[in-house]
């Protein structure tokens, strides 16, 4: 199983699609003069050119659209994971370590130190900076898809894979039990992500049904793992 950082995808898929550039701080995804009301469910016309992605709401905020089923995923899922998108996109370490689950930014600190004497700021600069060169400048997160993952047979045999697995990286074997202890609840899903270049043209930059995220939830709040 393959749990990549959003970085490294973004600078493998982007090399692989040829993106040059990217943009601003707040995103702007919808260049359409029609006005919607906020969070409305739009279902494109069958000859616009994204017809083939299905309905979406924009997030009034950033302008980014966000691909998911109500029934199925909650907003809050949806803009927990637009958002981590966009602290790379604005370089915000603040706002990425806000996301993350503490107990992993406690621990991932930790591994950090120990194994490459720097700590998680200097690393997700790195992820940062990485991209950047090789993109030529920023890049502007446009849409955000969440789907249901096919690698498992229920969300909770995804969740233990994963828990499993960052337990083995942080060489820590009770991390999955400590975390499972604290929170209330986990989602476990498929995601992809489009960006706009600097000709204001969307790459895909996130496709792979075997890019899937875990959330914890506690609180009514949504953590993400890196």
């Amino acid at each position: 199983m393959k749990y990549t950082k959003f970085a490294a995808l973004l600078l493998c898929a982007a090399l692989c699609a040829g993106v040059t550039s990217c943009g601003s701080k707040k995103s702007s995804s919808d260049s359409s003069s029609e006005v919607h009301a906020d969070w409305e469910l739009i279902t494109p016309d069958e000859d616009d050119e994204d017809a083939n992605l299905g309905s979406y709401r924009i997030d009034p905020d950033t302008g980014v659209k966000l691909y998911y089923e109500e029934t199925e995923f909650p907003r809050e899922l949806a803009l927990a994971l637009e958002n981590h998108f966009l602290a790379f996109q604005n370089k915000d370490f603040e706002s990425f370590k806000a996301q993350n689950y503490p107990l992993y930014n406690e621990k991932m600190e930790q591994f950090l130190q120990e194994d490459y004497q720097y700590g998680q700021k200097e690393s997700f600069e790195k992820h940062v900076e990485s991209i950047c060169e090789s993109l030529g400048g920023s890049f502007e997160v446009t849409r955000v898809k969440i789907e249901p993952s096919t690698l498992f047979a229920t969300e909770e045999e995804g969740v233990k894979d994963f828990l499993d697995y960052m337990g083995q990286i942080l060489k820590d074997d009770s991390f999955g039990d400590k975390v499972r202890e604290d929170c209330d609840s986990f989602r476990y899903f498929t995601f992809y992500v489009m960006a706009k270049d600097a000709d204001g043209k969307e790459q895909i930059i996130v496709s792979d049904e075997e890019n899937n995220a875990v959330y914890a939830v506690k609180d009514g709040k949504y953590y993400t793992f890196g």
